[in-house]
């Protein structure tokens, strides 16, 4: 579950917490491709291009996260002394094999 601000396809903005799932969605009246989306349990309909804007948004955070915690084990690993470095570049040399 996140917490995101989006646009409806009718251009209203709605903030809540999303079940970060897209379902292909038709609305009457409409002959674009829609996107329901629920945010607080509540159905919201997006445009393709909001859909988009809120994948590349959740790689970009995803991307955030992943280096954060690879600075964190840089910097726990280098506290280590030169044996226990060496020992646990073999371990992960091993798995990766």
């Amino acid at each position: 579950m996140k917490r995101i601000k989006v646009t409806t396809w009718k251009g209203k903005e709605i903030e809540g917490v999303w079940n970060e799932k897209f379902y292909s969605a038709q609305v009457e009246g409409n002959s674009e491709e829609l996107y329901r989306i629920y945010i607080d349990n509540e159905r919201v309909h997006i445009t393709e291009e909001e859909k988009e804007r809120l994948i590349n948004e959740a790689s970009t955070s995803k991307i955030e996260e992943d280096n954060k915690r690879i600075s964190l084990i840089k910097r726990e690993f280098e506290k280590l002394d030169k044996e226990a470095q060496k020992a646990v570049a073999e371990y992960f040399n091993l798995m990766v094999l």
